[in-house]
């Protein structure tokens, strides 16, 4: 699959599909992206995981996943191997062709990033499969 590689106004890497790909719930895409990562590099995928931190939940359990450190803005997959000097990946995953990434998302992405961490934001699974090898394998 083409990948169109681009820069946001704020100053972030964005992986999108260069061809219209289907929409899909982005809970799939993370999935696919999961079983995909574990496939192409099984040793790293050791140290790659999603981030559990969905802002949908209900009543009193939303009060206690805050408690507990939930943060607004954290990036829903992490690859904590140093590569190409970076200390890790944040990958932001959005649908293929839809969403943007929210102002806190921009925020934590750009603070990490001022912190040594490479960070993207993708939309689709395919191109957050291309942003992590990019990652892995090439001197960016």
């Amino acid at each position: 699959m083409q990948v169109k590689i681009t820069t946001n106004r704020a100053g972030l890497t964005v992986y999108k599909p260069a061809t219209g790909q289907p929409k899909r719930l982005e809970s799939l895409e993370q999935q696919d992206l999961n079983s995909h990562c574990a496939l192409l590099w099984p040793v790293e995928y050791q140290s790659m995981f999603h981030v559990v931190n969905e802002g949908k939940s209900s009543g009193n359990y939303n009060s206690i996943l805050n408690r507990r450190g939930r943060k607004k803005g954290v990036p829903d997959w992490h690859v904590a191997v140093p590569s190409n000097g970076y200390h890790g990946l944040y990958v932001e995953l959005k649908q293929a062709n839809a969403g943007s990434a929210s102002k806190e998302q921009k925020e934590f992405l750009l603070r990490q990033q001022d912190l040594g961490y490479k960070c993207v934001i993708a939309h689709g699974f395919r191109a957050a499969l291309e942003a992590i090898k990019d990652y892995l394998t090439t001197d960016k």
